[in-house]
C-alpha cells in the first residue's frame, strides 16, 4: 500500500511538471513532439513588442532594459502608418473622447504583427525575453530547474512548421537573418535576402535544461 502511493506520488509530480513547464498548447506547438522546442502559432505582436520598450520588468529587469531598450525602437513614421497609433505611449491627453480614440487605436495593434523592424532589432526583443526569464523564472522553472531560451526559427524549424499547419502566408525572418517567405496554399518556402512585404518574426522556445 505505501509502495502503490509512492508510484501515485512521482506520477502526479511528474503530470504537474509536464503539464506546466511547458508552453501552452493554444500558443505554442511542439515541432517535433519531444517537448524540447515549440514554435509560437502566432507571430509576435505590434503591443507586445511595444511593451517591452515601455513597461514590463521587475526594477532589476529595467536596469537591463532601459539600456537595451532604445535600441528596440523601430521606424516610427512606419509604425504610425502601419498600426494608427504612436510607438511611444508617453503621450498626454487631457480629452475624455480623445483619450478613448487613443486608447482604441493602440487596442487595434494587440493582435497585429510586429513589423518596421531590422533582423537585430527582433533578435534583440527575444534576447531581452531570454534575459528577463533568467532575472525572474517562475516557480516551475525553480523547483525543477527548467532553463529554456528564445530564438527566432531556423528554416529546419520552419519546415516542420509547415507541415503542422501553424503557419500563415507572409514574410519572417530566420535565425541566419534572411528572410523566408511562406506560401500555405503551395506548401512552399523561399529564401531570400530582402522583399517588400512586411516582415514580421515568430518566436521558438528552445527547453535547454
Amino acid at each position: 500500500m505505501q509502495k502503490t502511493k509512492y508510484y501515485i506520488g512521482i506520477l502526479f509530480i511528474a503530470v504537474l511538471f509536464n503539464s506546466s513547464s511547458y508552453p501552452s498548447k493554444k500558443s505554442y506547438a511542439d515541432l517535433y513532439e519531444d517537448q524540447k522546442i515549440f514554435m509560437a502559432k502566432s507571430c509576435v505582436s505590434a503591443d507586445n513588442y511595444r511593451m517591452m520598450y515601455h513597461g514590463w520588468g521587475t526594477k532589476e529587469e529595467r536596469v537591463y532594459l532601459d539600456e537595451k531598450s532604445p535600441l528596440l525602437i523601430p521606424d516610427t513614421v512606419l509604425f504610425r502608418e502601419r498600426y494608427n497609433a504612436p510607438f511611444h505611449l508617453s503621450r498626454i491627453i487631457h480629452n475624455k473622447e480623445e483619450r478613448k480614440e487613443f486608447n482604441r487605436k493602440i487596442k487595434e495593434g494587440e493582435k497585429l504583427p510586429m513589423t518596421c523592424i531590422t533582423y537585430e532589432q527582433a533578435q534583440l526583443y527575444l534576447d531581452c525575453l531570454t534575459k528577463i526569464k533568467m532575472f525572474s523564472p517562475d516557480e516551475i522553472s525553480i523547483r525543477y530547474g527548467v532553463s529554456i531560451q528564445y530564438s527566432l526559427p531556423t528554416l529546419e524549424e520552419y519546415e516542420f512548421a509547415l507541415k503542422k499547419k501553424i503557419l500563415t502566408d507572409g514574410a519572417e525572418y530566420l535565425a541566419d537573418g534572411n528572410i523566408v517567405l511562406i506560401d500555405t496554399k503551395n506548401k512552399k518556402l523561399e529564401v531570400v535576402t530582402s522583399t517588400e512585404i512586411p516582415v514580421r518574426f515568430r518566436i521558438v522556445i528552445h527547453r535547454i535544461s
